[in-house]
């Protein structure tokens, strides 16, 4: 069972400055300069002790990682949208 908190004590925990809560959980931005450079933070995240890939069906638009708890992030980009 996963237990839930308040957005405020999110923004209250320690070392999630730059994230935010959003309508479906909480999001970070990474603003790269360039799509390569962005693949390389993906790929840089994927190597990360304890984290793989989880889903890159929709890659570029995203792709899906998890660490070891299993907690998912998507790593989202501008490219390939509709």
């Amino acid at each position: 069972m996963t237990d839930y908190i308040s957005p405020k004590q999110f923004h209250d925990s320690e070392g999630v400055e730059e994230w935010r809560v959003l309508s479906d959980g909480a999001c970070a931005y990474f603003r790269t300069t360039s799509f390569a450079a962005s693949a390389r933070l993906v790929q840089a995240i994927s190597e990360m002790p304890g984290g793989h890939m989880v889903r890159d069906e929709f890659a570029p638009a995203w792709w899906t990682l998890a660490d070891a708890s299993g907690n998912e992030a998507d790593i989202a980009t501008t490219k390939g949208r509709e």
